[in-house]
């Protein structure tokens, strides 16, 4: 399917042979790909992702792979966010959107485990963050990236963040 839009990856694949949907594709190949995106066939699903990321970014950080308490982690898709294209940049020499699956993770033992690894001082990479450290950008003296804005309904403005006005989908 990404072959035949043109779609150039911007990473090599892993060491599993999978591939990161960051990429290159001709403008005109959009629409065909955030539609395909949207059946959620033939790809990894958000709550998939989720559960590897978690996993590959805890057993790095806080040194530990808490692999059954995220397989038996309950998600709930809250909503589905595209950014609206963004325009080339001296920095940046082509257009760009950014496709988000908003998930909920259901109170249980792997919300218990991620708060107890924030609180822990030794586990610098884990941190807690409010609604008003997410508008501010910041927890302490780490910056959160700036699509963490879409966790909140309101997605509001970062200081020295750009707005990127977003349009949401309905659910799935």
């Amino acid at each position: 399917m990404l072959d035949e839009l043109g779609w150039r990856a911007e990473r090599t694949p892993d060491s599993t042979g999978r591939v990161d949907l960051r990429g290159v594709l001709p403008l005109h190949s959009l629409p065909v790909l955030l539609a395909w995106l949207g059946t959620g066939h033939g790809r990894e699903q958000a709550d998939q992702c989720l559960r590897r990321e978690l996993g590959e970014k805890l057993a790095t950080i806080a040194r530990t792979g808490p692999d059954a308490l995220i397989a038996a982690a309950a998600f709930a898709h809250v909503r589905t966010v595209v950014e609206k294209l963004a325009a080339p940049t001296p920095d940046r020499p082509c257009w760009q959107t950014r496709w988000f699956e908003i998930l909920d993770l259901a109170p249980g033992a792997l919300q218990d485990h991620l708060a107890a690894l924030a609180a822990d001082p030794d586990v610098p990479g884990v941190c807690s963050a409010t609604w008003l450290d997410i508008s501010r950008g910041q927890v302490g003296a780490t910056t959160i990236a700036p699509q963490t804005r879409h966790l909140s309904t309101a997605a509001t403005a970062m200081p020295g963040m750009p707005v990127i006005p977003s349009r949401q989908m309905s659910r799935r």
